[in-house]
């Protein structure tokens, strides 16, 4: 299903099998500093959660 997703993704996106699945308004890459301050960093805040960097959220994933 993530697959399916994908494709159909990629297919809207100018037909370029090399084009972005996540991009900025524009189309263009998203740019990961803006991502940090005007979502992630919001987010935590919100949520009330410990401010971490973007990368240390690999550390928080855990399988049973």
């Amino acid at each position: 299903m993530l697959q399916k997703s994908l494709d159909e993704t990629q297919k809207k996106q100018r037909g370029d099998p090399a084009s972005l699945i996540f991009t900025n308004k524009a189309g263009n890459p998203v740019n990961g500093q803006n991502l940090v301050t005007r979502v992630f960093h919001p987010a935590l805040k919100n949520a009330g959660v410990k401010r971490i960097r973007f990368h240390d959220l690999r550390h928080t994933y855990a399988t049973s």
